[in-house]
């Protein structure tokens, strides 16, 4: 049986610059998690890793949505609530 756990990863309300921050670091360092793999599977395998590749570019993608919401956040001169669950199952 595949027991799921929940973790809390972000919770609160945070202003424009503590957003961006938070948001940017998280995401920069997904990012450079999959480069790395892309990376190791290059020199491992001698192929890259489109499972990586894929990733990085949803991961981009996140990040330009994410600078729009804190652009119009810092116009509009307002708060973000950010909310963040991590779901963890063990599997075979």
């Amino acid at each position: 049986m595949n027991e799921t756990t929940s973790l809390k990863f972000i919770q609160g309300e945070f202003s424009t610059e503590q957003a961006n921050t938070l948001l940017l670091t998280i995401l920069k360092n997904k990012i450079d998690f999959h480069e790395l793999k892309n990376i190791q599977s290059k020199e491992r395998e001698g192929s890259t890793d489109n499972n990586a590749l894929q990733r990085i570019q949803e991961l981009k993608e996140s990040r330009m949505h994410a600078l729009e919401l804190l652009k119009t956040a810092v116009l509009e001169n307002k708060k973000l609530q950010i909310e963040s669950e991590i779901k963890i199952t063990l599997i075979d």
